[in-house]
Formats: structure tokens, sequence, C-alpha cells
């Protein structure tokens, strides 16, 4: 209110989808005049004020009067799954709209609800599945949901509700770059994960969200934010969002403080439920060859730093195309999908997995990815952020289409994800375990009251 003076660039970082982009950009980009004249409210809100807009007036008439409405750039998984569950078919639906979607962008988004068990496909009908009704009633983006739903499925429901919280706001964890003690002191906090939990993100937002509960008075609450270099305001937002996702899961007949949360936090399986939520958001983690030093007691293999291993992600995971077209050639081998339809990405320094350089299982789980705008001398790129190492059993069980290849004795996973050691036995194995899953799920989406740890 004490402000009388508002010096305006009427530049604003917005979030721009282009066609055919692999991941949304953060672009900076002047704004529409209505927030031009937004701005200008925040001078003088008490007594006379003056803003200044650093535009010539020919360029600042010549802008968009309205911003560009939020569903030409918003993922459009949980819409498209609201219209399916209303009755209608999406594509016909959003094509009414004032400001529709591209049609690219929506079958995209219908290809990714069947990719996650959100819908299935019978003959030429779609139809929203057990899953996918559970995803619809909650107030969230559908891989939060499903991480809701899977954390409270796997016994893990409170720990799967801190993360989906904190995953709902922007970043409460702030820059520890010319913060040393807050840096040691998640090091810590990261090193009490272990084993299961070390090598994740989520696991660490987790824990961050579990101590910031246990502690009810705002003087704790702002201590603990400085310990760890949390922002104070987010941390508060997150979890009133926590209590609303709370509530979203009591009404479809879960509890995140009852049996729902029986294996309280086992790292281990908050990952899984993680894995098996993001999916198909997964990227391959490439080693270089392997290199050897001599020492008394011979060749000793050279551990690889970091910066030398290198991730790489589908340019369109939501796709079945190349799939359907690797099983209708059987003399395509697994690998096919790799070097055709993938791009490499980079992890976000701010990750946990940053400055690992080793991995029990060679695939990393993602829940954000934006691109970066080239600047000068460094070319555009895709940045991967809240990481964590993937489960191999998650992946079978929550993951895509699975397919055995004999002579390679081995599992791949969307012809994209390849496990060694499985069989047709284990492929049919997952089916049926999958299948027990959705049913069970349709029997908790007809009666709430059913109890699945005693199903």
């Amino acid at each position: 209110p004490d402000v009388t003076i508002v010096i305006d660039t009427a530049r604003e970082r917005r979030l721009v989808l282009d066609p055919g982009a692999v991941a949304p950009c953060l672009a900076e980009r002047i704004c529409a005049q209505s927030s031009i004249r937004q701005r200008k409210g925040r001078a003088g809100r008490v007594q006379k004020g003056l803003c200044l807009t650093m535009l010539p007036r020919k360029v600042a008439l010549s802008l968009p009067a309205e911003a560009a409405p939020e569903m030409l750039s918003a993922p459009l998984e949980s819409l498209c799954l609201q219209v399916r569950v209303a009755g209608f078919d999406p594509p016909k639906f959003l094509a009414r709209a004032p400001t529709p979607p591209e049609p690219q962008r929506v079958d995209s988004a219908e290809k990714m609800l069947l990719k996650i068990g959100a819908a299935r496909r019978d003959d030429d009908k779609v139809e929203v599945s057990a899953l996918g009704r559970h995803l619809a009633a909650l107030p969230c983006d559908v891989h939060i949901g499903k991480l809701l739903v899977l954390g409270a499925f796997l016994g893990v429901a409170s720990a799967a509700a801190d993360i989906a919280s904190m995953l709902s706001v922007r970043s409460p964890l702030k820059s520890t770059q010319h913060d040393q003690q807050a840096e040691r002191n998640r090091i810590e906090l990261r090193n009490t994960l272990r084993p299961g939990g070390g090598k994740s993100d989520h696991c660490l937002l987790a824990a961050l969200m579990g101590k910031w509960l246990k502690d009810r008075s705002s003087h704790a609450h702002r201590q603990m934010c400085q310990t760890y270099g949390l922002a104070f305001e987010r941390m508060a937002e997150a979890s009133s969002v926590r209590s609303q996702l709370a509530g979203g899961l009591k009404s479809l007949g879960f509890a995140i403080d009852g049996e729902d949360d029986r294996c309280g936090s086992d790292w281990k399986i908050v990952r899984a439920a993680v894995c098996g939520a993001f999916f198909p958001q997964i990227a391959r983690v490439d080693r270089p060859p392997k290199e050897y030093i001599d020492s008394l007691a011979g060749a000793i293999e050279k551990q690889t730093e970091a910066r030398r291993l290198r991730y790489f992600i589908l340019t369109d995971a939501a796709s079945d195309s190349t799939v359907a077209e690797a099983e209708e050639d059987e003399s395509v081998g697994l690998p096919w999908r790799r070097q055709e339809m993938t791009t490499r990405a980079f992890l976000h320094p701010s990750s946990v997995l940053f400055k690992e350089s080793s991995y029990s299982c060679p695939y990393v789980v993602y829940s954000s990815k934006q691109a970066q705008e080239a600047r000068g001398d460094k070319p555009s790129r895709i940045n991967l952020s809240d990481t964590s190492e993937a489960s191999v059993y998650a992946l079978l069980l929550f993951g895509g289409r699975l397919r055995t290849d004999t002579t390679r004795n081995a599992v791949s996973v969307d012809k994209w994800i390849t496990l060694s050691g499985g069989n047709t036995t284990v492929v049919a194995l997952m089916e049926k375990l999958r299948k027990e899953i959705d049913a069970l799920l349709l029997k908790k989406v007809a009666d709430p009251r059913v109890s699945l740890a005693e199903s």
C-alpha cells in the first residue's frame, strides 16, 4: 500500500507450447494490454500514484487486448477426462469452445489417458476405466491424482499426499547456491531416507512436508524454512493443498491416516507409487563405456562421473503408434525406438540426482519438464525436474504394454524400457495382477467403504 511509483517493463514469463514441441517453454514475452492495466493498479492503492510503462505508445496500442486463453497452453488430460465422464466425446465437445485447442493436442491428451490407464479402448469405443473415475473425482492433475490413488492402494497414502501437495504449488525449495548450510542440511535429511529414498526428489519433498506437519507453531515453521532453505508462503500453501487432497481421497473411501497408510514411510514403496503415477514420463540413463585404471591388485573399473551420464526421453511419450508398428514387424529388435523417437534431456541442477553417478535401475522418472530457450552460444535444451530413480517392479506392474524377447531373455515396456531377466511367465503374472488391481479399484468405485487391505 505504500508504493506510489511503478516502473513496468511490460515483460512477463509465459508458458508457451509450440506445435510439435517436446515440452512447454517458459519464455519471456511482451504482455497483453490487460496485464499492463492490471499492473497500473499496484501504484497508489491508498493514494495517488504514477505508473511508467517502458514501451513506445504505438507498440503498446498494437498489443493484444487480452492474454491467450489458458486452454491453448495448459495440459488437457484432466479436461478430456471430465468430458468423457460426463458422457461426451472430447474432440467434438472442445471443438465447440470459444477458443478451441488444436486437434493435435486433444488427440495427444486422449492418448495419454489411455497410456496411464484412465481410459481403455474397447473395439472403436473409448471408455473411462475404474482408475479414471477415481481421478475424475479428485481436484488435481491426472498424474497427481494417480499418485494419490496408487499411494493409498500401496499403503503409503500420507507420503503420497505430501508429495502431491508439494508438486501442486510452485517449488518451495530455494536455491542453495549461496547458502551452503541449507545445502548440507538437505543432504543430511536425504541420507536419512536410505535405503529406498536417497535417490529421489519426491521422497525428499515428502520428508520436508512431514517435518512441517509435525511442528504446528509459526515460529517452528519459519525456523524449519531457514534450516532447509524453503519459502514459507509456498510451504503454507502446500499444507493447505494437502488438506484439500486428503478431503478428496476421503470422499473416495481412502484415509491417509488409517489402513491406507499401513506401510508408513517405506521409501521403496513410495518410489514405486511415484514411478507408476508419472509413467510414461521416464528417462533412460545411458552410461559411457567402462574405463579401467591400473592398481597393485590389477585393473579396477573407474567410477563414472555424473556429468558424463546422458539422459534420453521419448519425443512423444503418449503415442502408441510406434509400439503397434514394432509389434507388426517381428524383425525389429527391442532397441528399435531408441534412436528414432528419443530426445536428449538434462537434469535440473536443483535435483538430488544431478550429482548422482550410479543407479541400480537405469531409468529415471520425472514429474515435470521444460524447454529452455537458446541464449547466446547456449543451445535450447530440455530440463527435467522433480526426478527419482525408477522402480523395476513398478514399471512392470503400472507401466505400458509388455512384450518378451526370448532370444535376449528380456522384457520390454512399450518397446522403450528394456529389463533383462524376464520371460513369458513374468509377463503373464504381471498382466494378471493388473487385471486384479483394476477389479479392486472398480469395486472401490461401486462401494467406497470396501477395504482394499482385506480384499
